[in-house]
């Protein structure tokens, strides 16, 4: 059996499906361990852009009155540091709906098997593999709705803020 691919031609063997299952075992793992080695580095990233972004809001706006320049650019870079946990982070966003579409594609691939027990091994395999998603902290995933939750909690902050001390 023989899988067109664009301008490539694979032969469907059940060693490449196995070899493919291995892949998708290897990423989970180095994913599994970035999370350990990265994951309350990027929990303490986070923090301090929030931190910092809430404050320059809060001094922007406060004092865009007295200083508009001064104030200008403190929103300013209220505004870059709203964005830029959003932006670094782009990519790690869409780590687990990629791993469920390359798990998917593996289980395709390997129902055009003519030998029942190899099906049954790689599905067996597949399933196995949890989905996995880059870490914030030890307790939170980064999701889609990451960047949300991040803009409205500075927003929820700086009008808190603004309320408190005018």
């Amino acid at each position: 059996m023989v899988l067109s691919f664009r301008s490539r031609t694979f032969k469907i063997t059940p060693s490449r499906i196995i070899k493919e299952c291995m892949n998708c075992r290897t990423m989970q793992l180095n994913i599994n361990l970035f999370n350990d080695l990265n994951a309350h580095i990027i929990f303490a990233v986070k923090i301090y852009w929030l931190a910092v972004a809430i404050e320059n809001y809060y001094f922007g706006i406060k004092f865009f009155s007295k200083k508009p320049m001064h104030a200008a650019g403190l929103l300013w870079l209220g505004i870059f540091h709203t964005f830029l946990f959003s932006t670094m982070y782009d990519k790690a966003f869409s780590v687990p709906q990629k791993m469920r579409h390359f798990k998917q594609e593996i289980q395709v691939v390997a129902m055009k098997l003519s030998d029942k027990a190899k099906r049954d091994e790689v599905r067996r395999f597949i399933r196995s593999i949890p989905l996995v998603g880059v870490k914030v902290g030890s307790f939170h995933k980064l999701e889609r709705e990451s960047t949300p939750n991040y803009v409205d909690y500075i927003a929820e902050k700086v009008s808190g803020l603004l309320i408190t001390f005018g």
